[in-house]
Formats: C-alpha cells, sequence, structure tokens
C-alpha cells in the first residue's frame, strides 16, 4: 500500500529535535517495515525530509516530480535520484500532467492533490489547521486509512540564533568604529550541497542549526 506522510509548512531553520521532525522520524521508521512504499516528492523542507528519509531506509517510493513538462521532468527525476542517494530500482516516478504550463506552487498545488489519489494510507504528522493540507484531508478523496498515531499541534515556529560576537572575533578590532559585516544563514543545504548531506548532518547534530551564518 502507498503511505503519505503529510507535513505542512515549518520554519526556515530546523534541528532535528524538532517536535515535527522527532515525530517524522517515527513515522517513517513504524511505517517501513510492512513492505508499503512511500509517496513523495520535493519542495518544500517537509516534503524533502520524507523523500530523505525513506531513502534512507530503503523503501520503495513513489516519486511525485512536479515540473513543468516531460523534458524537465526526466531531468528532475535523475536529479533528484542523485541530490537524495536514492536507489533508481527502488524509485517510481509520477509525472503531474496538465495542459498549461504551471507555476511552481500551482505545481505543489497539483502535487498534493495526486499524492492524496495516490495513497492508500495517510499519515499526518503536523498538519496546520485551516490549510491546504488540512483540507484535503478532510476531503480525503481516494478514501485512504488514516492513522493519526503520530500527529502531534503545528506549531510552524522558526529558531532565531543570537551570536556572541566577542567570542567570535579571533583578532580584537584596533580602537574606533567599526561596521561589521555577517553572512546570513542557509535556509536547507548550502548551493551546489546535496540534500543527502544537508540532511545527514541536520540528523546527526539534532541542537543546531546545521547551516546557520556561523557554518555557512
Amino acid at each position: 500500500m502507498n503511505v503519505l506522510i503529510l507535513n505542512s509548512a515549518q520554519g526556515k531553520n530546523p534541528r532535528s529535535s524538532d517536535s515535527w521532525i522527532q515525530a517524522t522520524f517515527h513515522a517513517v521508521e513504524e511505517l517501513s517495515g510492512d513492505g508499503d512504499s512511500f509517496v513523495c516528492s520535493t519542495e518544500p523542507l517537509p516534503w524533502d525530509l520524507v523523500t530523505f528519509l525513506a531513502g534512507r531506509c530503503d523503501i520503495d517510493l513513489r516519486m511525485i516530480i512536479s515540473s513543468a513538462d516531460s523534458i524537465d521532468s526526466l531531468r528532475e527525476c535523475h536529479r533528484i535520484i542523485t541530490d537524495f542517494n536514492l536507489k533508481e530500482d527502488r524509485m517510481t516516478p509520477v509525472f503531474p500532467s496538465s495542459e498549461k504550463k504551471l507555476k511552481r506552487k500551482e505545481l505543489w498545488r497539483l502535487r498534493d492533490r495526486i499524492a492524496f489519489d495516490e495513497a492508500q494510507i495517510l499519515c499526518p504528522v503536523s498538519v496546520r489547521n485551516g490549510g491546504r493540507l488540512d483540507t484535503l484531508l478532510r476531503e480525503n478523496p481516494s478514501g485512504a486509512k488514516i492513522i493519526n498515531e503520530f500527529r502531534i499541534p503545528w506549531e510552524g515556529a522558526d529558531h532565531r540564533t543570537r551570536y556572541d560576537f566577542s567570542s567570535l572575533l579571533r583578532t580584537p578590532f584596533p580602537p574606533g568604529d567599526w561596521l561589521i559585516h555577517w553572512t546570513r544563514s542557509s535556509h536547507g543545504h548550502w548551493p551546489g550541497e546535496r540534500s543527502y548531506d544537508y540532511f545527514t548532518d541536520l540528523v546527526e547534530y539534532p541542537d543546531t542549526d546545521v547551516r546557520s551564518a556561523e557554518k555557512t
């Protein structure tokens, strides 16, 4: 059976100690041992997380490719395999079709509909009340079985990292007025970095913003 794990949009600087990520870990681990396949996709981060975890658990994936046309879809399919270090023989791509060229968020909405149609088991984890996923969950167009065992309240809060600049300065500044430019943190993986490597670090360092401004 096809399992769909549901998380609404979360903060942009997650830590794997966050309750929604811990609950998602448990859901994937508990539901991955019955020979089921997982309905997966990419973007935003909650979809990426499930794809990473399912790939790491060596689960069959039904991967919905959110891309604008058939040529881009094939290219995107191969990119995802490399980006998440997936086994090609464990992944079945699902290509959304549309009569018109869709923008990114329109593709996401179409992807969400297809995901619900593909699923026989729905597993909400952290779903925002009144949001798009909550609406689809209530409609349950395919009549899928709903598992609420891992569900927690949606919070959507983000972390604010505060820095002690004095501890970061290796050489004291000479006397005078100074303007200090501080680089920004990265939301998700660094440019050019594989999602697999980003999520591996996220899992390994649970209480850390692994792509903070300091680390960047």
